[in-house]
């Protein structure tokens, strides 16, 4: 009787191995998804900032052709210098050969050697091809009487205690609503100088800054603590001092010679059709620059195609980031069919849905629900004994 009292009282080997799995499991779940929810908010935060595992460049390579919205043209009409500056005779036979198409902005890259009648030639070109509707953007050398063109940018500025602001550098002259010039491309040491502060607290952009416009401003744009530059369709930018410092992937740039260019204008006044012609230069940002400038501008139209797809609200997207971090916690505490089957649905919406939605012109943000598919899959395991 006492050898069967020993058995009953002696827990079953059965039940001795569930209570070990159980008091490993919990705690290894626990572990799991406090370091996968740091994991989240660190994949949500670089995508929020724009720094993806890949650029909108790669991704049109690796997609069909004419599955991705077309991307901003950007073409360099290369023009002769001429004693270290643009000679003012194929500028304003470059202007006027444009006029006649239909591109969306046309940015005078570098200094025109004026003289005061080819100065009074290229303002009234100038002149013209403003009353068509054609932006001109020229760069000027910053003096007391430079009138900049307002910049539609609003600014958040943290608390000082943070020391999360970067300083804009001070620019002089005044931005006034029917301002004309834009700051130079190359100003200090930075590499693309975007924005600078007046005296008077008002911003001034550069060169580089009226081409990353979009061709039509449809709301403002938000500067972040002088670092985080998001454009209307929530794209963002990351900037230091007012500039980007970085250096952004290559995009192709079309270069057209001047004297072929010239060419097609000629044929073009003989009434020679060239349709393709025509269609080459329609809503494109044209830059009279010299050969020299592709590489440059090659790094512009890189930003100019990764702008140009949207991204959701910075509230959007901390939501989705929390509702995954929420989710990966509180899988602890259903059965492991049902943790499964919220991975797979998170791998399957997120590789379906993020062409579908860059088709849209809109990239998601993929990389927290894809890393968090990951980490539910990691707590399946949780109970497992090594």
């Amino acid at each position: 009787m006492a050898h069967h009292d020993h058995w009953e009282d002696t827990p079953s080997a059965g039940s001795y191995g569930s209570e070990e799995k159980m008091g490993h499991g919990a705690p290894r779940g626990k572990w799991i998804a406090c370091v996968g929810a740091v994991l989240i908010a660190m994949a949500a935060l670089l995508q929020a900032l724009g720094l993806e595992p890949f650029s909108v460049s790669q991704a049109r390579r690796i997609l069909p052709s004419g599955f991705l919205p077309s991307a901003p043209k950007t073409i360099l009409l290369s023009v002769v210098s001429d004693r270290g500056g643009l000679a003012p005779l194929d500028v304003a036979m470059a202007l006027r050969g444009l006029g006649k198409l239909n591109p969306s902005r046309i940015v005078i890259l570098g200094n025109v050697n004026k003289d005061p009648d080819s100065r009074t030639l290229l303002d009234a070109i100038h002149g013209r091809l403003r009353e068509n509707g054609i932006r001109i953007i020229e760069e000027s050398l910053p003096s007391e009487q430079s009138l900049w063109r307002p910049v539609p940018l609003c600014r958040y500025t943290p608390p000082a205690p943070l020391k999360l602001e970067s300083p804009l550098p001070g620019i002089k002259g005044k931005v006034v609503p029917d301002g004309k010039e834009s700051s130079p491309s190359s100003y200090g040491e930075s590499l693309f100088p975007l924005l600078r502060i007046t005296d008077s607290g008002d911003l001034a952009g550069s060169i580089w800054w009226e081409m990353l416009l979009p061709s039509e401003v449809t709301g403002p744009f938000w500067l972040l603590g002088g670092r985080l530059l998001l454009f209307q369709n929530h794209a963002p930018l990351i900037l230091s001092e007012g500039a980007l410092n970085v250096m952004p992937p290559r995009s192709p740039v079309r270069v057209v010679p001047m004297d072929l260019f010239l060419l097609r204008i000629e044929e073009k006044e003989r009434g020679m059709l060239r349709p393709e012609f025509e269609t080459f230069w329609e809503g494109a940002t044209v830059v009279i620059g010299s050969a020299g400038d592709e590489g440059l501008l090659s790094r512009i139209a890189g930003i100019r195609e990764n702008i140009a797809i949207g991204r959701l609200p910075l509230s959007v997207q901390a939501m989705i980031a929390a509702f995954l971090i929420i989710g990966l916690f509180a899988s602890g505490r259903f059965p492991r069919s049902t943790t499964l089957r919220v991975a797979i649905t998170l791998l399957i919406l997120t590789i379906a849905g993020t062409p579908l939605a860059l088709s849209q012109g809109v990239l998601l943000p993929f990389a927290p629900p894809l890393l968090a598919a990951i980490l539910f899959m990691a707590t399946i395991m949780r109970g497992v004994p090594r």
